[in-house]
């Protein structure tokens, strides 16, 4: 039976550690030579990953994986794919970016600064024999269209 293996070594910083990799999961028969079934080319696996006729079950594979990565490096990940299946031992999920969303919703949760007195305005020289006093607009802002709505219903209700 054929297999696919990819070994990561969890951060890893240095190149070297993966060219020590490289010689122990040549160790245990897990080859980085790839060969096209069609044409007989050769070329090389993406580094961390190899493939191996050597072991008959997913299980002796893993295992073999295991050896070859635990001797370089402390933390690593093995994924084992063969017979339609993948096998992985050690493999974090990603952890989810915050989003945009989560982030206003925490800023809305935040106690707005102190608030100090909002200064009367009038309205424009337009409306002359008016006062009525313009009410501020809410923390946020409204559109223009809101702004002049407020402005009609608050003359509305000063006549």
């Amino acid at each position: 039976m054929q297999y696919m293996i990819r070994i990561e070594l969890h951060d890893a910083k240095d190149e070297s550690l993966y060219e020590r990799l490289h010689t122990q999961a040549a160790a245990e028969n897990l080859s980085r030579t790839l060969t096209d079934s069609a044409t007989g080319e050769k070329s090389q696996a993406l580094t961390g990953t190899y493939w191996t006729e050597a072991y008959s079950t997913w299980q002796d594979v893993m295992a073999a994986a295991k050896r070859a990565a635990s001797t370089v490096h402390r933390s690593f990940g093995v994924m084992v794919a063969g017979d339609g299946i993948i096998h992985y031992y050690n493999c974090p999920l990603p952890q989810p970016k915050p989003r945009i969303g989560a982030l206003m919703a925490a800023s809305r949760r935040m106690t707005p600064p102190p608030t100090s007195p909002v200064p009367r305005r009038t309205l424009p020289s337009v409306f002359a024999n008016s006062t009525v006093p313009v009410p501020p607009a809410p923390l946020g802002g409204l559109s223009q269209f809101n702004n002049l709505a407020l402005l009609y219903e608050t003359m509305l209700k000063a006549k």
